[in-house]
């Protein structure tokens, strides 16, 4: 029988099926950022095949095409699995829950989720059911997934605001963080309860604090674990409005002040090493 929080997801993602490509990260600017790093991590591990876990339309899946000899993807949602172009004849789809993979022991050189970790429960059982199926030396790289002190700012910002005025840019990030499930309603028909346990460490748990992740990876068995932040706030506007390179340069400013800036930083990316 599956959880509350699995069957949130599923009722969630199976409605939002057909507008899921038009995500954000979808982009092209993103896409081209997270093939680099797939590539780059690839190279480090010299990897042959992958998992992506939780791997939805095929988002990752279609990234990895042209780096990875076999390809495989596992969601709890047909209707998104449904969605994936499997054409190169590579890619091979499994519905299961990724807190029980369907693979023996050590079967994967590399591992992926994007956008994945904040809908579990308990992401610990999805990072000891990873370490069992990578082979050793293997890397599980893990992206998009919100991070903690954002939220916590939002929350504090929300919370003090009054009458004080907001930038626009800082007004929709604040809508975006605590208010999607209310515009998730409106387009999709999805309860606010359902949409919030879907997204279950964003929503519920306020996100992921990288180092505290990293810690408990190392406890599973994991004998690295990396992160960096990502994203920070406005980058997208600045990318588009002025410039790359101008975003660029804030970009490795921020990165220069931490852990000072960490809370201006909308995601993290996580790399565990078996």
């Amino acid at each position: 029988m599956l959880s509350e929080i699995i069957n949130a997801n599923i009722e969630v993602h199976t409605k939002m099926a057909n507008a899921y490509n038009d995500e954000p990260h979808f982009k092209i600017e993103n896409q081209e950022k997270v093939k680099k790093r797939l590539q780059k991590l690839q190279q480090e591990c010299n990897a042959k095949n992958i998992l992506d876990i939780g791997c939805g339309t095929g988002f990752m899946l279609n990234l990895a095409n042209d780096s990875f000899d076999n390809i495989y993807g596992i969601d709890t949602t047909q209707a998104m699995l449904d969605k994936v172009d499997i054409s190169s004849g590579k890619i091979k789809l499994y519905n299961a829950i990724a807190e029980k993979l369907p693979f023996e022991d050590n079967k994967f050189d590399m591992l992926t989720s994007y956008a994945f970790i904040h809908h579990l429960e308990d992401y610990s059982i999805v990072l000891k059911e990873a370490l069992r199926v990578l082979k050793d030396d293997g890397l599980y790289y893990i992206d998009l997934d919100p991070n903690k002190y954002f939220w916590e700012g939002m929350n504090k910002l929300e919370e003090t605001k009054n009458d004080e005025e907001y930038s626009d840019i800082l007004n929709k990030e604040i809508n975006a963080v605590l208010h999607t499930d209310e515009q998730v309603m409106k387009d999709f028909g999805i309860e606010p309860d359902v949409f919030n346990n879907a997204e279950y460490t964003k929503s519920i748990l306020g996100g992921i604090d990288p180092e505290e992740f990293s810690n408990l990876a190392l406890e599973l068995g994991y004998k690295e674990a990396r992160y960096e932040y990502d994203w920070f706030l406005g980058q997208g506007t600045i990318m588009h409005q002025h410039s790359f390179d101008e975003a660029d340069k804030i970009d490795k400013y921020l990165k220069s002040i931490l852990p000072l800036s960490r809370h201006l930083y909308k995601y993290v990316t996580i790399v565990l090493k078996k």
